[in-house]
């Protein structure tokens, strides 16, 4: 997944149904019970979530930061099965099923001024989610959290 994806102005607002910890049925895993955002939710593109029969769904979410000072920015992110991440279009990493393991921070590419990062999702049976939230590398200030204010669009 090295070419990078766009979201298109006709894009339109994610599905947010449910907090890290308490979205059934990953909240019975450890890994969403210690998510470091509480506040994270888990993004849809669609309103039924994690329904099974939600197949060739290849959801592209986006969010836009503005950092004013040089900042290592960390990504915390959980995954319903592969995500794809990037930040103003350069490739960063592969995330592989990670919604039923712990949890770790990605570092983000150091940088000041506008930020868009895309996630493209991808579920090997069924819909495509994700919970994400980026901060400064300290944990002290939360630039953006995945809910109903991020961008989606189907990336087929």
């Amino acid at each position: 997944m090295s070419t990078p994806p766009t979201v298109s102005p006709t894009a339109s607002g994610a599905t947010a149904l449910g907090y890290a910890a308490s979205t059934y049925p990953w909240s019975s895993y450890a890994a969403s019970k210690t998510f470091p955002d509480s506040q994270a939710q888990w993004i849809w593109s669609n309103s039924t979530g994690y329904d099974v029969s939600a197949t060739d769904v290849y959801p592209v979410f986006s969010t836009t930061i503005n950092v004013t000072q040089n900042t290592q920015l960390l990504m915390n992110i959980l995954v319903d099965d592969i995500a794809y991440v990037y930040v103003n279009g350069m490739f960063i990493k592969t995330i592989t099923t990670n919604w039923n393991l712990p949890s770790y921070p990605i570092p983000l590419p150091l940088s000041t001024g506008t930020i868009v990062i895309y996630i493209r999702v991808v579920n090997t049976g069924g819909a495509a989610g994700v919970v994400a939230s980026i901060t400064s590398s300290d944990g002290r200030t939360v630039f953006s959290r995945t809910g109903s204010d991020w961008f989606y669009r189907d990336d087929r």
